[in-house]
């Protein structure tokens, strides 16, 4: 029951806009990951800026100034939010890290799943073993 509530909520949609994944130009990392980047906004037909969290274990060959590229930043990947008041800003993915009911349900149902898959087979293994006994 709850793994059928969890899939309703997941098909019912969570509200979070559409966004779709771009390149990022590195402009200034840390070691922890903060970094500033740069991105090409098609709805306001412009180039951005602006404070990310790159990941900070990507390859050394994609920071600067070890990059391919002859501008000398780095390079990172990220989402742009395609729908909304906010279109055209990055995703923060961050903020979305909480778990949701749909996540919690998730874990509950599966769970319950594996308890009663554990218990009904331990239960049923004196049964089996009486037959060959």
């Amino acid at each position: 029951m709850l793994f059928a509530c969890s899939v309703g909520l997941y098909a019912a949609g969570s509200g979070l806009p559409e966004a779709r994944q771009i390149d990022l130009t590195v402009l200034d990392e840390k070691p922890d990951g903060s970094c500033r980047v740069r991105w090409m906004d098609p709805y306001q037909k412009r180039a951005r800026e602006a404070p990310y969290q790159c990941d900070p274990g990507r390859s050394a060959l994609l920071k600067a100034p070890q990059y391919s590229d002859s501008s000398g930043y780095g390079w990172d990947s990220g989402f742009m939010l395609t729908e909304g008041p906010d279109r055209g800003n990055l995703e923060d993915l961050a903020a979305e890290s909480d778990l949701g009911y749909s996540d919690v349900f998730l874990l509950l149902g599966a769970l319950l799943i594996a308890l009663g898959l554990i218990g009904g087979n331990l239960g049923a293994l004196p049964r089996v073993l009486g037959r060959f006994v």
